[in-house]
C-alpha cells in the first residue's frame, strides 16, 4: 500500500509540475506575441517527459511536429500569382475615332483660369465654352491645331486642345511656331511649370 501511495504521490507531483509548467510556457508565449522564442510558432510545440522515477528528475524537451500541408501549396500560390497590371500608356486613353496625326516640337507653358491668367477673360469657360476650371484641356492657336485635337504631352498625359489665347496666336501667325498652353487649377501649379520645351505627339479625329 505504501508503494502505492508512494506512486500516486508521484504522478500528482508530476501532473503538478506539467501543469505549472505549461502555464508557465503560456504566459511566456503571451509575452512574445504568442509564440515561445526560437520556435516556430506553427511547427513546434511543448512536451513534457518523466525522465527518471523523481519528479525532480521531470526535464522539457521540445519536439518538432510536421508543417501544414498548405504551406507549401501557399508559398507556390504567392510565385504563380499575376503580375500587377502594368500602366496604362498616355496613347492608350486616346478616344476611339482618333488616330495619330503628327509630332511637333513645341513651347509648352502653363495657366490657371483664374483672373491674374486670364484677366478679363477669366469667365470660366474656354474658348469653345467647356468648364475652364476641369483641368483636362490646353489652348492653342486652331489654326495651328484645331480645336478637339489631342494632345501627349510628356510626363503629363493626353489633353484635348480646347483652349486659345493671344500669345499662342502670335507664336504660330507671326513666327510659324507651335504654342501650347497647359491648364492647371492654381496659379502656384502654373507657376512651377514654367516654359518647357517638347516634343508633342498630336492625334485628330479620322474623316
Amino acid at each position: 500500500m505504501h508503494g502505492k501511495h508512494a506512486a500516486l504521490a508521484v504522478l500528482l507531483g508530476v501532473s503538478a509540475f506539467v501543469m505549472v509548467a505549461s502555464r508557465s510556457l503560456f504566459v511566456e508565449g503571451e509575452a512574445t506575441g504568442g509564440t515561445v522564442p526560437g520556435l516556430h510558432p506553427t511547427t513546434e510545440m511543448p512536451l513534457a517527459a518523466l525522465v527518471g522515477d523523481e519528479p525532480s528528475q521531470v526535464q522539457r524537451v521540445w519536439v518538432r511536429t510536421p508543417a501544414a500541408p498548405d504551406a507549401g501549396h501557399s508559398a507556390q500560390a504567392a510565385r504563380t500569382a499575376p503580375a500587377t497590371p502594368r500602366r496604362r500608356t498616355a496613347s492608350a486613353r486616346i478616344p476611339r475615332g482618333y488616330v495619330y496625326w503628327k509630332t511637333v516640337r513645341a513651347k509648352v507653358t502653363a495657366y490657371d483660369p483664374s483672373r491674374r491668367s486670364c484677366g478679363k477673360f477669366a469667365d470660366g469657360k474656354t474658348s469653345i465654352g467647356q468648364n475652364a476650371w476641369v483641368a483636362d484641356g490646353v489652348a492653342s492657336d486652331p489654326r495651328a491645331i484645331p480645336y478637339g485635337t489631342y494632345v501627349v504631352i510628356p510626363g503629363v498625359g493626353v489633353k484635348e486642345v480646347d483652349d486659345t489665347g493671344k500669345a499662342m496666336r502670335n507664336s504660330w501667325r507671326r513666327h510659324r511656331r507651335y504654342h501650347i498652353d497647359l491648364r492647371m487649377t492654381y496659379p502656384w501649379q502654373a507657376n512651377r511649370w514654367g516654359v518647357k520645351y517638347l516634343d508633342i505627339k498630336l492625334y485628330r479625329k479620322t474623316r
